[in-house]
């Protein structure tokens, strides 16, 4: 009876296996070979790519940033840019504006540039016109023209601020009272921000000429002055100390009106593939994904709102989202100078000095 039962279940056994081999047989054609013939395809088939190279990217910062660095900043688009463009590089390099400048004289150029003022004109001669503005505001999208071509774009926006214990109400008084401290570095003109509003002050730090934007901030914690006349990147380092500890809490008033605190970018690539790719990269640069992200280093967009909520930077931003004139990205050093001079004179009541600067706004 055993060896029976043990025949059966061979038996049984055969039968089995052989009506899995018939429905193998049966369903691979249909299920299983279009799944591998597709695999093999894939295997075979040459991926298709825009450009396969490096594109090289020159950051040049003429103005303090925000909490961090622009380099950064664009390393992190580059790489999102990156995955979607198989084979492309952006290599990212920070350098000064006599960096650049050294490398411009010997013949040494990006093929993407992102500066400030002061290094615009620098550039202008190696710049190709822009297809477009990518949706920049338009308040903004003048100050990177040049003989009415758009031959750089914003892409970030820094604004000017007051710091101070004593809350001046400038909307009513439009007057700052005590000595006002304020850096005046090579490039930006912080005292048209205070001429474009009406501000009157009563005193100047006499050491302001001398100083760089950090030099005042230092000097605005050893109680040097009364009145600190900052930068996105001032609140950041207030707002910190603040944070830990270490200061009383100010009172701030953000201005509207006027920046010059605008980062651009440019192509420079003679090249009409690399172009094409930069200019790709650009429109990646000013997406809404890309521009949203702005807020990681505590400066502002220059084409979306509301990147912050419930701080002092969501005020500073609905400042900064009312019309502002700016400078031309590509005036000359001596025109800066000038500009600087005339603001001056603007504080201390010269209408004719008022006058000429609004020549210079655009």
């Amino acid at each position: 009876m055993k060896n029976k039962g043990k025949i059966a279940l061979k038996y049984l056994f055969k039968i089995s296996l052989s009506a899995l081999i018939v429905v193998y047989l049966f369903l691979a054609p249909v299920l299983i070979f279009p799944v591998l013939k597709q695999s093999q395809s894939s295997i075979n088939q040459e991926i298709q790519v825009d450009y396969m190279g490096i594109l090289e990217m020159w950051n040049i910062d003429t103005f303090e940033g925000g909490s961090k660095s622009r380099t950064l900043y664009l390393e992190n688009r580059a790489m999102e840019f990156e995955k979607k463009s198989i084979g492309t590089f952006i290599m990212c390099t920070n350098m000064t504006v006599e960096q650049a400048v050294l490398n411009i004289q010997s013949g040494k150029l990006p093929d993407l540039v992102s500066f400030g003022i002061g290094m615009g004109e620098k550039l202008i001669n190696y710049l190709i016109p822009l297809s477009n503005t990518y949706g920049v505001r338009d308040d903004l999208v003048e100050g990177g023209m040049c003989n009415k071509l758009q031959y750089a774009v914003p892409y970030i926006l820094g604004g000017y601020l007051l710091i101070s214990d004593t809350d001046y109400q400038l909307d009513d008084t439009k007057k700052i009272n005590g000595n006002l401290g304020v850096g005046l570095g090579d490039y930006t003109s912080p005292l048209l921000a205070l001429a474009v509003n009406d501000i009157e002050i009563n005193s100047q730090f006499e050491q302001n000429d001398s100083m760089d934007s950090f030099t005042a901030y230092d000097k605005f914690l050893d109680k040097k002055f009364d009145t600190l006349l900052g930068t996105q990147r001032d609140l950041y380092r207030v707002k910190n100390r603040i944070d830990k500890g270490n200061m009383m809490p100010k009172n701030y008033h953000y201005f509207s009106g006027f920046s010059d605190l605008v980062q651009y970018v440019g192509i420079c690539s003679k090249d009409p593939v690399k172009q094409e790719i930069a200019q790709k990269f650009i429109d990646h640069l000013l997406s809404n994904n890309s521009q949203q992200k702005i807020s990681d280093m505590n400066m502002f967009s220059v084409k979306l709102n509301n990147l912050y909520l419930g701080d002092e930077y969501e005020s500073y931003e609905k400042a900064l989202s009312k019309p502002l004139k700016t400078l031309n990205v590509f005036l000359s050093q001596e025109k800066l100078k000038e500009i600087k001079v005339l603001s001056k004179k603007a504080l201390s009541g010269d209408k004719t000095a008022k006058k000429e600067l609004e020549k210079y706004l655009v």
